[in-house]
């Protein structure tokens, strides 16, 4: 239920004071006023033109930058403050428009980050901020959709984010922390982690509906991505990751789609997952020779409900999730994970639509990572986040966040942390 936020009575009682104050003024700038109108007007006209033609011929751009401002308070291993950003370009050709190939699509993403880390100074394995990454521009995603069986079936391949489709949860989305993003069992599989931001690669995927509200999913990737750069390379040698998926999930919508962008808000999500790699990655991790020919592999059970309306209309604006993974005790950074978190929109009356949300991501180290690492180190890391999201404008999202971490990185001799930062969020 986000809807655009509505003007605060504080500022509008503020502008109406400076109305009346300047109203003077503003009465003797009138007619010059006007006269700047029309140019306005004229390039309102051409960019609403412009925008037109490109939507008749199936091309969407898109641009968004994000930008966090966020200290490492106290305990962790340093306080320090970091400015970490995420700008995103997109490119969506619906190829039937500009084509004339019906039901297929073309997808383009390309980010760049500045390399700051938050986490260096918390020393969290979870990593507190969810756009933190190494410093780079790369492509991030670029892949051919098409459409089969009207619109039931979908095939896509390229550089492809699984976090877009796979363990996705709706209501999760408004926390910072990544482990609210992607359970922290599966994101830190693998050698470093499987195809998702920052570090996204090769893939293929299948999609279907073949009931309305039910869907499957099953993708193929390279087994490391590039860390800087996508690599284009396959080979035996780096393995290949899998992963499935079944769920249901009912959008309130009758024309049920499979289409990565063109997803409907759901109420209600419940799904079950599994992953594999085609290799283990624990000689290169922990520079231990496995001979038992296990490789990595995990699965996950996620319910989200966007929205508690079907308990009563007054539960309308409140939200809530919880999610839960299991991988290789004896091969996988992380044996168990279980997060959960609730939202509530219109916490205060000044601010209707804002977004307040409370959540709490546990980890749990696997047996391998706790014997190739220091005597002390806990088995769990905690990470609890209160955060609130703003729209001051249409183009502008503010959101403050505050982040404790208890035993940050399974360490001895780490504090727990406290961190506080700012994200503000464009959207063009």
């Amino acid at each position: 239920m986000n809807k655009l936020i509505k003007k605060s009575p504080i500022k509008t009682a503020i502008a109406s004071i400076l109305l009346l104050f300047y109203a003077e003024d503003l009465a003797a700038q009138a007619t010059q006023n006007e006269q700047l109108e029309a140019p306005d007007t004229k390039l309102n006209k051409n960019l609403n033109e412009t925008a037109s033609f490109f939507q008749n011929h199936g091309i969407t751009f898109g641009a968004s930058l994000t930008g966090d401002l966020f200290a490492n308070v106290s305990g962790g291993v340093e306080q320090q403050a970091v400015f970490i950003d995420d700008i995103v370009l997109s490119l969506t050709l619906d190829l039937n428009r500009s084509l004339g190939l019906k039901n297929s699509s073309l997808y383009f993403s390309a980010l760049q980050n500045n390399g700051a880390s938050l986490s260096k100074y918390i020393g969290d394995a979870q990593v507190a901020n969810n756009i933190e990454a190494v410093r780079t521009v790369r492509i991030f995603e670029l892949w051919f959709e098409q459409l089969l069986l009207r619109k039931k079936l979908s095939v896509l391949a390229g550089v492809y984010d699984i976090n877009t489709e796979f363990d996705y949860m709706q209501t999760g989305a408004l926390f910072i922390n990544s482990s609210h993003g992607i359970g922290a069992e599966l994101g830190n599989s693998g050698r470093d982690s499987p195809s998702i931001f920052p570090a996204t690669a090769l893939a293929a995927r299948i999609k279907a509906v073949p009931f309305r509200d039910f869907y499957v999913e099953a993708a193929v990737t390279d087994g490391v991505p590039g860390e800087e750069h996508v690599d284009w390379r396959l080979s035996n040698g780096e393995g290949y990751f899998y992963i499935g998926e079944i769920g249901y999930r009912p959008s309130g919508s009758n024309n049920s789609t499979v289409s990565r962008n063109s997803e409907m808000p759901y109420n209600f999500k419940i799904a079950l997952g599994g992953w594999s790699y085609s290799r283990n990655f624990v000689e290169l991790r922990y520079g231990l020779s496995i001979s038992s020919g296990k490789n990595e592999r995990g699965i996950y059970l996620l319910i989200d409900l966007a929205s508690l309306s079907w308990i009563s209309d007054d539960l309308d604006a409140l939200a809530w999730y919880a999610r839960a993974g299991i991988a290789d005790n004896h091969l996988s950074r992380f044996h168990f994970y279980a997060g959960s978190g609730m939202t509530k929109q219109g916490i205060f009356r000044f601010d209707p639509d804002g977004i307040a949300g409370l959540a709490v991501a546990a980890a749990q180290n696997s047996v391998i990572y706790e014997a190739t690492n220091p005597v002390g180190t806990s088995s769990f890391e905690v990470a609890l986040e209160l955060t609130y999201q703003t729209k001051v404008a249409e183009w502008l999202t503010l959101q403050p966040d505050f982040q404790y971490i208890i035993h940050p990185g399974t360490l001895p001799n780490v504090g727990n942390a406290f961190a506080a930062g700012l994200r503000a969020e464009i959207d063009f």
